[in-house]
């Protein structure tokens, strides 16, 4: 897969599907024995572990790169406050959002997913950072930065309730009572998780997703932005604002 282009419609079902049942069975075992999940699972997400000791990071110039990029779009200004709100990169965590919170994969993107042609059959891989928090976060920041733009445009919405109905169907399937489960719920927690994920979605997958081919981000140089990922960026933030998710970070 090219990740500069993404997901079509189709893979990016498949891979949703298994993305909700990813999310939706470690949920089951919390919401049928809670004493198991917080003796045998909860110890293993990262959100439990002794903080790392990571080096100080270094000083380095104010970078204005993404600030000007939404300056460039009228609609898009209002939501400069949340560049200052990068929480993305805080794992450790004590407050989490319930009923709903579950095993997150935490960097949901193309590179992370294999998707074997002949059967469509999906693998998640690379489980650096797996914890325990709301599943909006791995299906806002894999939408935002592995699916096609043309497919975003024209079927966000249906993607959101595809992984909503197999989430849904999945808990249902193991019993569980799927009532409080509702694709409103989830969009309201999509915008709870947008202090940690909007920096998430636009700057990770603009340095990373959409960075050069066959060379290493550097995040201490000033990123090269091309006018197609700035429209990308432009249309995320055009959608966030739009469905409200930026409401209750920003004034």
């Amino acid at each position: 897969m090219d990740r500069h282009v993404g997901f079509d419609y189709a893979q990016a079902q498949v891979v949703l599907r298994r993305l909700a049942q990813f999310h939706a069975v470690p949920l089951a075992l919390k919401l049928k024995d809670r004493a198991t999940f917080d003796d045998k699972v909860m110890p293993l997400m990262e959100c439990s572990r002794p903080k790392r000791d990571l080096k100080p990071e270094k000083e380095r110039e104010k970078d204005d790169t993404f600030e000007n990029i939404l300056k460039e779009c009228q609609d898009c200004v209002r939501a400069l406050p949340m560049l200052h709100k990068e929480k993305f990169l805080e794992i450790k965590r004590d407050n989490f959002s319930e009923p709903i919170s579950t095993l997150v994969h935490k960097d949901m993107w193309l590179n992370n997913v294999m998707l074997r042609p002949r059967d469509q059959d999906v693998k998640i891989v690379d489980f650096q950072a797996y914890t325990y928090d709301t599943p909006a976060t791995d299906l806002i920041f894999f939408l935002s930065g592995s699916v096609n733009i043309d497919v975003l445009k024209k079927h966000f919405d249906e993607l959101l309730r595809y992984y909503n109905d197999n989430f849904a169907d999945t808990l249902k399937k193991l019993d569980c009572d799927t009532a409080p489960f509702t694709y409103e719920y989830l969009m309201d927690e999509i915008g709870g998780c947008m202090d940690r994920e909007f920096c998430h979605c636009v700057i990770f997958t603009t340095l990373v997703v959409f960075g050069e081919k066959n060379k290493k981000a550097n995040f201490d140089e000033k990123p090269k932005v091309s006018q197609t990922q700035k429209e990308r960026i432009w249309w995320m933030v055009r959608e966030f604002l739009k469905r409200g998710w930026l409401d209750r970070w920003i004034q």
